[in-house]
């Protein structure tokens, strides 16, 4: 198809050059037929047009019009309709009567008129067209700075014109698109030399693109082979602007590079993406997008969302290839995805978030997060082991949960062929090769042919040297969970998003926030100090998540959050890291779940704000550094006061000079560890943290390396801050705060006297878990995780 037109602003022409275009004097039948359409807009912000159609050399005769009714899946095309009227040009304009009956043999649901052709061949037309926004995802509209006109819903059209949609027109067809003042008009049709009127090629170029009115900035970046074009609504910020179109480009590159040729199969490749800003009621992160004829992608989207944009383009560019150039449904089908909605819905949106990856334009971490999202859609979907995906095909219409369903499914199924053709070719061929050939050997502009289930075997099995009946088979009419054993990267926990914070002294601070469908927020705040968040994150993120929207502090000397020099550590530090995060997410209130250093840290900033938190979720809390060590002590000196050897000896020597330095503390530690006072077993706590870290690096969350533990930052807290020397904590006032204590029945290093005394100053309830030590949420992370649970219900604000 010849693309030859960039934008072109039209000029309306003179009154007389308009009476010749629409009343021209008397044709002969003979005469080349000639098909020239007006479209006028009513003006800013009104949803009305007006339509002026003239039809020359026409055969003398009854002929019958007709108008689309369903296109690619939406139905009630004509219902924007509002009035027609035909003339000639020897008598005055009729109003005409829609014709309700079916046409017998045609296969599209179309409106239609019976009229009376007269001896000259001519035929004019007007019609009104009132836009109701039901014709698309992106539906046609007209704002007060621009407009979006779907040519689906717009033209009124000889109905022999169905019979061959891909076929040149005989004679001229023209458009002509009159805007308000000052409006530019765009389209991918050509226009013509004079820059009056636009030429489409075909009946389905005429009624599958779309054109864009008003104030949009177009951004060009082409090479040798292929041609993209960007047009976003026109922003204050140029710079950024030429930045994100830039980048929107570059995707459509890659997704050209993927089929190595235009969808069409035609010499010249040329894409044009139109970034339609979404209504205020429409949610900022969930653009929706159309891919329309063989070169136009609609997404409606907030410009601010980089990431979703650059989404929904990718998932739309691979559409004109995958959905309209491989058709498995005629484009005017009721059912877009047609016979194959596993091809179509699964393929696609693998293939494009495929690409994302190996272009650079997202993270290994991003792709698999992705993908594991929608193996636990699928898991959850009620309809997994009711239906099969056959079973669904044409039912999805309306129905989000169903359609979610086939998304999943069909997703992963393409990823477990992408995973089995690497496999079994050594990785010479891969899901990126079939589609393809796919696309080379059955695309519909040149063969006119769907395409089947039987297609795709058999190229699987070409390419692969492997039959793919059986795949195909339990992956089309399988019910029941697909086998995603060969895939490790679909199990473990949901990470969420990885983020960063400054603070006022230059560090930056990181956290993995993982967001949920609830609007209550909580900071997790790990054992240490020095010991990052991954091990709770990794047993608990899942379940926590679907009652909070949880952020995973890697504080200050943890993790990726880069240790400082010894003089950024302090109490006063950490507690306004904890305050910079809560502003950072943006909650007026945050529950505090912390573990022994993690509680102490929420206690304290809980006393100074307390307005500031809506909860605390305390496990084995350190109350105060003072009383822990002098409880400790005195447990220790009743276990071994009395006896011999060589820890009862250290035990006694150190209740008689006390606990007053860094030292000291560490001597107590060691004893406490000696006695397996902390009644879990280190080296398991450690392992599952090992196991937590190794799962991350894994799928590219963490960078190999980083200290799990680090041990330097507890000796310049004890002597800055005089943690052994002070109890900060002797005025807390947090009764009207929801408090849950939990602590492990074996843990004697922070005994259940210390934590008792705590909870009677709080007004908390303690509860003990059975059979748990200090790290009760490894040791028993059922029963832990079932009191959290069991707490978040009883206190839902």
């Amino acid at each position: 198809m010849n693309r030859r037109a960039s934008p072109i602003y039209l000029i309306l022409l003179s009154a007389a050059l308009v009476s010749s275009t629409l009343i021209a004097c008397a044709a002969t039948p003979s005469q080349e037929f000639s098909a020239r359409y007006r479209i006028t807009l009513i003006g800013p912000g009104q949803q009305g047009l007006r339509v002026q159609a003239r039809f020359a050399g026409l055969t003398p005769g009854p002929l019958e019009l007709a108008m689309l009714r369903a296109w690619a899946g939406y139905a009630g095309l004509d219902a924007q309709l509002v009035w027609i009227r035909l003339g000639t040009t020897r008598g005055p304009a009729l109003e005409v009567p829609l014709d309700q009956s079916s046409s017998p043999g045609l296969e599209q649901d179309v409106a239609r008129w019976s009229v009376q052709v007269p001896g000259n061949g001519v035929i004019q037309l007007e019609y009104y067209l009132e836009l109701a926004g039901q014709d698309g995802e992106v539906p046609s509209r007209v704002e007060d700075r621009r407009a979006l006109l779907l040519t689906r819903s717009l033209f009124v059209f000889p109905l022999p014109w169905l019979d061959q949609l891909q076929a040149p027109f005989q004679g001229t067809v023209q458009v002509q698109v009159v805007p308000p003042a000052g409006w530019a008009v765009h389209t991918t049709w050509p226009s013509n030399a004079e820059g009056t009127a636009f030429l489409p090629d075909n009946a389905e170029d005429l009624v599958d693109t779309a054109v864009v009115l008003g104030d949009y900035t177009l951004y060009e970046l082409r090479d040798e082979a292929f041609r993209a074009r960007v047009l976003l609504p026109a922003v204050g910020d140029e710079r950024l602007a030429r930045e994100r179109a830039d980048a929107l480009a570059q995707g459509m590159f890659f997704a050209h590079r993927l089929f190595g040729a235009a969808p069409n199969l035609g010499p010249e490749a040329s894409l044009m993406a139109v970034f339609v800003p979404a209504p205020d009621q429409a949610p900022a992160d969930q653009p929706v997008g159309m891919a329309l004829g063989d070169d136009l992608i609609l997404v409606q989207a907030a410009m601010s969302s980089a990431l979703s944009l650059d989404e929904a383009l990718m998932r739309e560019a691979v559409r004109l290839w995958m959905v309209n150039a491989v058709r498995t449904a005629p484009r005017w089908s009721m059912d877009p995805c047609g016979r194959e909605p596993w091809l179509t819905y699964g393929w696609t949106e693998y293939l494009a978030w495929r690409i994302r990856l190996d272009s650079g334009r997202i993270s290994p971490l991003q792709y698999w997060e992705h993908l594991r999202r929608v193996a636990r859609a699928l898991a959850e979907s009620p309809f997994l082991n009711k239906f099969s995906l056959a079973d669904v095909a044409g039912q999805m219409r309306g129905d989000a949960e169903l359609a979610r369903f086939v998304y999943s499914k069909s997703q992963l199924g393409a990823l477990l062929a992408d995973r089995r053709l690497r496999a079994e070719t050594e990785g010479r061929v891969d899901l990126s090769e079939v589609a393809r050939q796919l696309h080379r050997r059955y695309g519909y502009y040149i063969t006119g042919s769907l395409v089947g289930g039987e297609q795709v075997v058999n190229l699987l099995g070409e390419l692969s040297g492997a039959n793919y009946a059986d795949f195909y088979a339990s992956l089309v009419y399988g019910v029941g969970p697909l086998d995603l054993s060969a895939v490790p990267e679909l199990s473990g926990p949901p990470v969420g998003e990885t983020r960063t914070f400054s603070t006022p002294d230059g560090l930056r601070l990181f956290y993995q926030w993982l967001d949920g469908p609830s609007r209550r927020a909580a900071i997790y705040l790990s054992g240490g100090p020095g010991r990052p968040p991954y091990d709770l994150m990794y047993l608990m993120a899942q379940p926590l998540q679907q009652y909070l929207d949880v952020a995973y502090l890697e504080q200050r000397g943890s993790g990726r959050s880069v240790a400082p020099g010894q003089g950024a550590y302090s109490l006063d530090a950490y507690i306004n890291d904890i305050e910079l995060l809560r502003q950072e997410i943006g909650a007026a209130r945050v529950t505090l779940i912390g573990h022994a250093w993690g509680g102490f840290c929420a206690l304290h900033y809980a006393t100074r704000y307390p307005e500031r938190v809506a909860a605390l979720i305390l496990l084995s809390p350190i109350p105060s550094f003072s009383r822990f060590a002098q409880a400790a002590l005195q447990g220790l000196m009743a276990q071994f006061g009395g006896g011999e050897g060589e820890v009862a000896l250290q035990v006694r020597e150190l209740a008689t000079q006390g606990i007053h330095a860094y030292g000291d503390l560490a001597t107590l530690s060691h004893l406490l560890e000696q006695a397996r006072a902390y009644g879990s077993d280190p080296a398991a706590g450690q392992e599952v943290l090992r196991k937590a870290y190794a799962y991350y690096v894994k799928i590219y969350l963490l960078p190999e390396g980083l200290s799990l533990n680090n041990e330097g930052i507890l000796p310049v807290l004890v002597a800055r801050d005089g943690l052994l020397r002070a109890d900060a904590l002797t005025d807390l006032n947090l009764r009207g705060c929801p408090i849950l204590v939990l602590h492990g029945e074996k843990d004697k290093a922070i005994s259940s006297g210390l934590l008792q005394d705590l909870c009677s100053r709080l007004g908390a309830e303690l509860k003990e878990i059975p059979g748990a030590g200090h790290y009760l949420y490894v040791d028993s992370p059922d029963v832990v995780l079932g009191e959290i649970l069991s707490f978040l219900e009883a206190n839902p604000d």
